[in-house]
């Protein structure tokens, strides 16, 4: 997983293991996965443990719609598997050694991760076009009062 991250040049951020809030991702994957576990466990509450798998999976193999990419496919290098294709699998050719495949993979998660920075720009821009109708433009003149505090 280091050499990965070293080659994307991903930065490892490390948060506090009890103090989950301090990360955002964390409580947006909670706030997305608690109501999808309540939908399988409507009649049985206390056995949520044996739908959580499946739970992830779904979560896992679904497009994000910021990244428009699945975390599966992002950790992977290919989407899931989720539908039999019998005819998938007579085309299938594998590379021929580790060092290609390596190689293949390789490219494959790079491009997606120049994908990734191109639609997290997009989607900011967005998100700053949309914050920016609603933000209150001001002029601060000069002898304007004004309050400064020490952060």
């Amino acid at each position: 997983m280091q050499e990965l991250c070293e080659i994307l040049k991903i930065p490892k951020v490390k948060t506090t293991a009890y103090h989950l809030q301090c990360n955002k991702m964390v409580e947006h994957f909670n706030q997305t996965l608690i109501p999808q576990l309540k939908k399988y466990t409507t009649n049985d509450p206390d056995n949520w443990e044996c739908f959580f798998p499946y739970a992830f999976f779904a979560y896992n193999a679904t497009r994000h719609t910021t990244t428009h990419h699945s975390p599966f496919s992002l950790l992977q290098g290919y989407e899931p598997c989720i539908t039999f294709n019998y005819d998938w699998v007579c085309h299938l050719t594998l590379p021929l050694n580790y060092d290609a495949y390596q190689h293949i993979l390789t490219l494959a998660q790079l491009k997606m991760y120049e994908s990734i920075k191109t639609n997290l720009n997009k989607a900011a821009d967005a998100s700053k076009k949309y914050f920016d109708q609603k933000a209150h433009k001001f002029k601060i003149n000069i002898n304007d009062l004004v309050l400064l505090t020490k952060t």
